[in-house]
């Protein structure tokens, strides 16, 4: 897929219920970069992976699911170092978790998520100036095995 720059955001052509996404994140200005994965159709609904400030973040609160919320733990947090303006991100998603490595499994984080039916895009995001998201790989894994 070639480079994508984001200010705001970016919505991929992909669909999926189970895949390894991996990417390479840079940006100068802006100050919380991510990618949104188990995305409804209408945006609404959601896992976000980013970082933000000193913190690297996995944010399912957008996918819970009535009768499944598991707030008020529903972001994970890691940190990294405030100053860094770029990330390489190898992404796990399957129907009920999310696993997140970063810059080679220097950080990890992993979450339980309640996708629906629908849940299946991806999205690119930037808040505060603009991004480039780049070197991005999707490889879709067979969730019935």
């Amino acid at each position: 897929m070639p480079a994508q720059t984001v200010n705001g955001s970016f919505t991929l052509p992909f669909n999926g219920r189970a895949y390894e996404l991996e990417l390479d994140v840079s940006w100068d200005a802006a100050n919380n970069v991510g990618v949104s994965v188990g995305r409804s159709a209408n945006g609404s609904r959601h896992t976000n992976i980013g970082k933000y400030g000193n913190e690297l973040y996995v944010d399912r609160a957008p996918s819970d699911l009535s009768g499944y919320s598991l707030a008020p733990y529903s972001r994970a947090a890691a940190p990294i170092d405030a100053n860094a303006r770029s990330m390489h991100l190898r992404i796990f998603v399957d129907t009920q978790s999310v696993e997140v490595f970063v810059n080679a499994g220097h950080t990890v984080l992993s979450q339980q998520v309640h996708f629906a039916e629908g849940d299946t895009g991806i999205s690119f995001y930037s808040d505060g100036g603009a991004a480039t998201f780049s070197g991005t790989t999707i490889r879709e894994i067979d969730a019935s095995t």
